[in-house]
C-alpha cells in the first residue's frame, strides 16, 4: 500500500514541507501494516466464525506460487527504483 501526491504539487511545495511529510509518512509504514494484519485476523476470525475453512498451501504449492509471482515483484522494485522511489528492502529479496 502506499500513498500518493500529484507530482506538480509535490515539486511546488517548499523542500522544509517536503521533509516533514516524508518524516511523518515514515513514521506511518508500520502503523498502516499493523492495521493491514489486524484486518486481515479479523477477517479470518470471521470466516472461521462461519464454519469455513482455511486449506493453507502445501509446501510445494507455495513454493511454485512463489516462483511465479517473482518476475512480477523483481519488475516492480527494479521500475521503482529507477525512478528514485524510496524502497525498502522487500522481505522476497532475501529468500532464495
Amino acid at each position: 500500500m502506499f500513498v500518493v501526491m500529484n507530482l506538480k504539487k509535490w515539486n511546488a511545495l517548499p523542500k522544509d514541507i517536503q521533509k516533514v511529510f516524508e518524516e511523518v509518512s515514515k513514521q506511518w509504514i508500520d502503523v498502516h501494516g499493523k492495521a493491514w494484519d489486524d484486518l486481515d485476523m479479523d477477517g479470518r476470525k470471521y470466516t472461521l466464525s462461519l464454519d469455513n475453512k482455511i486449506i493453507p498451501l502445501t509446501k510445494a504449492e507455495s513454493a511454485r506460487w512463489k516462483k511465479a509471482v517473482r518476475p512480477m515483484l523483481v519488475e516492480y522494485s527494479q521500475t521503482t527504483t529507477a525512478k528514485a522511489f524510496p524502497v525498502r528492502k522487500p522481505s522476497w529479496k532475501q529468500e532464495s
